[in-house]
């Protein structure tokens, strides 16, 4: 008999997974597939809907804070089938207040798509630019160029969105110091930005980056410089990490769908791929348009993996998910879920080690990473458990 899932759930944070890009980048592992027969996805995505509404009626009524649309590439949708995508959206309730982010590549932005997103209720994007470095945009197959970025922040459309997220990588072949600088400095020059997200490249070995010894990525030493010149440009800019790879002008411009994952509060995801927790179970679809187009109409639970967290992997999750914040291990808060203080054992003194080895801080009610804590903050959460 399947689980009573989301049984406890006040509100909730929604992800739709669009699986489609036009073409791979030859960095990305995200599941992804060419923008064939988008209507059979987009039926799938509706039965899917409908199977959970008859599994847990509830959450038909349960408020939506927020909303993230990722993939792929979802806005390679047209109007057609972006208002289809929308109208799944709004089968849902939604807090007045609620954030609605739509990832975009720069090359389709447009004045009258961003009419279209903010009607239906979109507040903000995220705009994938990677670098603005002309060079790097070709080595790594993206198909916008630094002038597309420009227009866009030209264009009084940009101004209708609530915030402005931007994703840059760094640790790309033959970037350099003088490159990253400048990607950041003509990028927070615009106030339109609210919110950063810096992502490391990372070389997966099953794509053509991670197969290919000959490109020229930086050295460890090299890396481990981008990164403090990464951090430290953007933070002259007056931006604040909030999370590893995150940092915000304003409290206002954090992203409120990712904070509901460090802070492991209840979130769905739907579309193949798709991963979801409502506090107590995970649950996961496979990447698999194909068979995802198949299952959905035999039932929300069809294909669909189920695993209920042990107390154990709960505490695993909260300290290495705490630890990549600004808001790091509540005290009262690890009480309340674990039944134990965190100053107990060994956890006392490792604490204490790593306080006086400049990785933590402690104040009353919380203990947080500093910089390079944040850095390292997988190996602390190991010595932690």
């Amino acid at each position: 008999m399947p689980p009573r899932i989301f049984s406890t759930t006040k509100d909730l944070s929604l992800y739709i997974h669009v699986p489609f890009c036009a073409k791979k980048c030859p960095y990305c592992d995200f599941y992804s597939c060419p923008p064939h027969d988008i209507n059979s996805y987009i039926k799938a995505l509706s039965q899917e809907v409908d199977g959970l509404f008859t599994e847990a009626p509830h959450l038909e009524h349960t408020p939506l804070r927020s909303v993230f649309i990722g993939g792929g590439t979802p806005s390679l949708f047209g109007q057609e089938s972006f208002l289809l995508l929308a109208e799944i959206v709004h089968r849902f309730t939604h807090t007045a207040d609620m954030e609605w982010t739509l990832e975009v590549n720069p090359e389709h932005f447009s004045s009258s798509m961003a009419d279209l997103w903010c009607s239906q209720g979109v507040t903000r994007i995220s705009l994938g630019v990677q670098t603005l470095q002309a060079k790097e945009l070709r080595h790594i197959g993206r198909n916008h160029t630094p002038d597309d970025i420009e227009r866009i922040f030209a264009n009084a459309s940009i101004k209708q969105f609530h915030s402005i997220s931007c994703d840059i990588i760094y640790g790309l072949p033959g970037q350099t110091e003088k490159g990253l600088i400048d990607t950041i400095e003509k990028l927070t020059k615009h106030s339109s930005i609210g919110h950063i997200s810096a992502y490391e490249l990372t070389r997966y070995p099953t794509t053509p980056f991670g197969k290919d010894p000959s490109i020229p990525f930086p050295t460890e030493e090299e890396l481990e410089k981008l990164t403090e010149i990464c951090h430290d440009t953007i933070e002259q800019a007056q931006f604040y990490p909030y999370e590893i790879s995150n940092f915000a002008r304003t409290v206002s411009d954090e992203s409120c769908h990712n904070k509901a994952y460090w802070e492991r509060r209840p979130y769905l995801g739907l579309g193949p791929g798709a991963h979801s927790y409502d506090g107590s179970y995970r649950l996961s679809r496979p990447a698999d348009l194909s068979g995802y187009t198949k299952e959905t109409a035999k039932g929300y639970f069809s294909n669909l993996s189920v695993h209920q967290l042990s107390r154990e992997e709960h505490r695993e999750e909260y300290l290495f998910l705490s630890l990549r914040t600004r808001r790091g291990i509540l005290k009262q808060e690890f009480l309340h879920q674990f039944k134990e203080p965190l100053f107990t054992g060994i956890r006392k003194e490792v604490i204490s080690d790593l306080c006086a080895a400049g990785f933590l801080r402690e104040e009353p009610q919380r203990v947080y990473p500093t910089r390079a804590g944040m850095l390292r903050a997988d190996g602390i959460a190991l010595r932690l458990l």
